[in-house]
């Protein structure tokens, strides 16, 4: 229930296999024209949320050999940037859900 650069370093060791995976069959596909630009700034996200892991990953094995934390001073901007690209893609899905939701003057009865 405590956060040490050991755990984090363990789990993101441990998940980043899954997000290398999800990466690798995004980089396979093929968007329509107009989610191109959402699906472009996905697979940013997972890049930098790859590089956030391979940060931690990296710090915990510092601390554990050194006793060395200074690397979670990048781990933290590494999370701090993959953060911010999820608000940026939070705000286009919500843009992309407003032009799929039907107006509602085209859901009233018409005699």
């Amino acid at each position: 229930g405590v956060f040490t650069g050991k755990n984090l370093g363990q789990k993101t060791k441990e998940q980043k296999p899954a997000l290398v995976e999800v990466s690798d069959k995004l980089e396979q596909i093929e968007p329509p024209p107009l989610i191109s630009p959402f699906h472009n700034e996905f697979k940013r996200l997972l890049a930098l949320r790859i590089s956030a892991f391979d940060a931690a990953i990296n710090a915990a094995q510092l601390e554990e050999a050194t006793g060395d934390t200074a690397g979670f001073i990048e781990v933290t901007e590494k999370f701090a940037l993959s953060h911010k690209q999820i608000a940026k893609l939070n705000d286009q899905m919500q843009k992309i859900r407003k032009a799929l939701r039907p107006n509602e003057e085209k859901n009233l009865a018409t005699p």
